[in-house]
Parts: C-alpha cells; structure tokens; sequence
C-alpha cells in the first residue's frame, strides 16, 4: 500500500508541474485570427519626407546629402510655381478653349 501511495503522490506531483509550466507558456502564445490575415505591405515613408535622388542632386547645394532649411524652401517654392502653372492649365488656358 505504500508504494502504491508514493506512485499517486508521484504522479500528482508531475502533473502540477506540467500545470505550473504550461500555463504561462500557453497564456505567452500569441492568439490565431478566426480568419488568417493577408501579409501587410511595407509601410512607405511618409509623401513630405520623401525626396528622391533627383530631387536631391538638384536642391542639395552643399552636397552633404539632406536638404536644409534653405535649400528646402528653395525645393518648395518651384513646387510652387509649378504647381500654379498646372492649376492655368487645368482651367481650360491653353487648351483651344476661349476664354
């Protein structure tokens, strides 16, 4: 009777470690969608903090490889000029339209 009472003392014992192991362990894991989830596209830079090569060899006066303050506003101002020229254009001026 006694070594059947070690065995079931024994075995208890395991299985309260299995419990105190395993519930962290599952609690850690991480949770699966009802429905799985497509793979997400790379986050592109924001549109204002983006300056291509082109743009850059063209502003980058000191050639340090960022555009300053003023070589910003200079970036800024010819976006701006043309932008204005596009918005002529988009309002019938120039099209064969009159006025």
């Amino acid at each position: 009777m006694k070594t059947y009472t070690s065995k079931l003392v024994l075995l208890g014992s395991l299985l309260a470690l299995t419990c105190v192991f395993a519930a962290p362990t599952l609690r850690a894991a991480p949770a699966t969608p009802a429905t799985p989830a497509t793979p997400a596209a790379p986050a592109a830079p924001a549109k204002e903090h983006q300056v291509s090569k082109k743009m850059l060899e063209k502003y980058d006066t000191n050639h340090d490889g960022k555009l300053d303050a003023t070589e910003k506003a200079a970036m800024e101002a010819d976006m701006a000029k043309a932008k204005g020229k596009h918005k002529g254009a988009n309002k019938g001026e120039g099209h064969g339209q009159e006025k």
